[in-house]
């Protein structure tokens, strides 16, 4: 936000979503010369690229938040991550497999036949036991969120409020209809992994206090 380029003049004639969405096709021209430079140099068969972000972008159309880091809904959460090599991956190819930023550098470390090391967290996103699971975190504006999607399922625990909700994301891509109180072992079940994540993450990092 405000979503423009650089030192341009403000378009105050088009919405945010709008200017938003011009960014995006800039930066996909960016992308676009850079593959060509790439082909044109005879380097992209040797040359891995890839491209992601580190969070989405809401603009009060699913739910009432605006910009990030205010939700754990997918408008926040959900990221681009593309990975370009003409030897590697021949034609366009599009995955649904649900991961994270922690699964990145062990998927690219698979694509080079290299395995990680065994303290690193994460798994390849091609790896056949790859778990279809992401966590998520959100504390700005004094909130304090936890979220995870398991398979078909998201669920938040907002901590600060004592309040959770539960999706089926098959049915519910929106995130409109709170299952929590209709499946409620499913619910302790998830807020169970998020508590064993929390766990796990103070052991790993006390080191730091």
């Amino acid at each position: 936000h405000p979503y423009k380029l650089g030192d341009e003049k403000l378009d105050d004639e088009k919405s945010p979503f709008e200017r938003y969405l011009a960014i995006l096709t800039e930066v996909d021209r960016y992308i676009g010369r850079l593959f060509n430079h790439l082909q044109e140099a005879g380097l992209a068969d040797d040359t891995l690229v890839v491209i992601t972000g580190d969070h989405g972008e809401a603009f009060g159309k699913t739910h009432a938040n605006n910009g990030h880091g205010f939700s754990v809904y997918d408008e926040e959460v959900r990221v681009p991550l593309m990975l370009w090599n003409p030897r590697i991956f021949s034609g366009k190819n599009r995955e649904s497999k649900i991961g994270s930023h922690v699964n990145l550098v062990p998927t690219l470390l698979h694509l080079l036949g290299e395995s990680p090391p065994d303290a690193w967290h994460g798994h390849s996103l091609f790896s056949h036991d790859h778990p279809e699971r992401a966590y998520f975190f959100a504390a700005a504006w004094g909130q304090y969120l936890l979220g995870i999607r398991d398979e078909e399922w998201k669920y938040i625990n907002n901590a600060r409020h004592g309040t959770e909700e539960l999706y089926r994301i098959a049915d519910d891509p929106l995130e409109q209809t709170n299952l929590a109180s209709t499946y409620p072992e499913r619910a302790l079940r998830l807020r169970q992994r998020l508590a064993a994540m929390l766990k796990f993450n103070e052991a790993s990092y006390s080191w730091m206090k």
